[in-house]
Parts: structure tokens; C-alpha cells; sequence
């Protein structure tokens, strides 16, 4: 088979999420070449964002980001792994935070 003449992309972005308020506009964004890992792109976006973002005190993130502890902490954040019951069967929608 040839190759794919287009590119794989990978969007990283940061919509505010205020209790009570629903989700926001986008503070934050990164699209890049989607072989880096997630972690790895979500490290160096926090690491812009959060210094600037200094009311930030979660991080919502989906299973592909578990290793941003270390970076949310270091910035007085915590990230909130969501993630789908053990043993779930079928799709079944995550209920939002906010």
C-alpha cells in the first residue's frame, strides 16, 4: 500500500471549566504531528498555560494523559482521570464535572 498523502494531527486544547458555569472558550491550544505521545504535548502545554492560568486547580483529562501529575502538581493543579467503569460494556457517556 502507498503512503497517506495527508497528515495525522493531534489537538490539545484547554477549555476552561468553571463549577456550576459549563465548559468555556479554549484558553489553550496545541495541533502538532500526531506521533508524539499525549503526555508528552500535555506536559509542555501545561507547563506554558498553567503559570499564566494561576486559578487553575483541575485538570480534566481522558486515560491517555494519567502522566501529567507531576507537571499539574508542580503548578498547584491535580489532574481528574475520566474513564469508563471497569468491565463497561458498550458505549455509555461520562457525566461532566461542571
Amino acid at each position: 500500500m502507498g503512503r497517506c498523502p495527508c497528515s495525522a494531527r493531534s489537538a490539545h486544547i484547554l477549555p476552561p471549566v468553571q463549577s456550576g458555569h459549563g465548559p468555556g472558550l479554549p484558553v489553550a491550544a496545541e495541533v502538532e504531528s500526531a506521533k508524539p505521545h499525549d503526555v508528552s504535548v500535555g506536559r509542555r502545554v501545561l507547563d506554558e498555560a498553567l503559570p499564566v492560568l494561576q486559578t487553575v486547580t483541575d485538570v480534566l483529562a481522558d486515560r491517555g494523559y494519567r502522566g501529567l501529575a507531576k507537571v499539574a502538581g508542580k503548578h498547584g493543579a491535580r489532574v481528574v482521570i475520566k474513564a469508563p467503569a471497569p468491565r463497561q460494556v458498550g458505549f455509555v457517556p461520562i457525566a461532566p464535572l461542571y
